[in-house]
């Protein structure tokens, strides 16, 4: 994965957003980044697997992250001109509690997000091609953090 926007590094304007508190929701930070197919093979499916996550205690002056759904995200960069971030579901999203008031599913780790592929070119990624997406963290306490994610794909 890369930066929607290289030239403003990975916390730039284009490539990181705080969203603030509101609805019963907490605070929440909005992460955009290019996934690049580079499988040889077209994907009809495209997820992305919660590999490590910093929660709550587990480490110190931590933040405590948790994903959830994001909206879909325009952009105009300096680089790559209009972006359109594709926002991410959070698969099994019925397992999942709310820790806030929002009501708002929130996972953890092992947790999926689901790209919608059917609004690109035959409702699949081609071999070679690149979709933006726009992944969206809860903070439920602010701090160091890591986020780290495993791409799945699926013919």
């Amino acid at each position: 994965m890369t930066l929607v926007e290289p030239s403003t590094g990975q916390n730039g304007t284009y490539n990181r957003a705080a969203i603030p508190a509101s609805g019963g929701n907490p605070a929440a930070i909005e992460l955009r980044r290019r996934f690049t197919n580079n499988t040889g093979a077209d994907l009809t499916t495209l997820r992305f697997k919660v590999s490590y996550l910093t929660t709550k205690n587990s480490m110190p002056a931590g933040a405590d992250l948790r994903p959830v759904f994001s909206s879909d995200v325009s952009l105009v960069t300096p680089t790559n001109g209009p972006v359109l971030a594709r926002g991410l579901s959070l698969d099994q999203a019925s397992i999942f509690t709310t820790l806030s008031g929002g009501g708002v599913p929130e996972g953890g780790l092992n947790s999926v997000l689901v790209v919608d592929l059917a609004a690109l070119p035959g409702g699949k990624l081609a071999a070679g091609s690149s979709v933006d997406v726009n992944f969206k963290v809860f903070v439920h306490a602010a701090g160091s953090f890591n986020f780290w994610l495993v791409p799945e794909g699926k013919p």
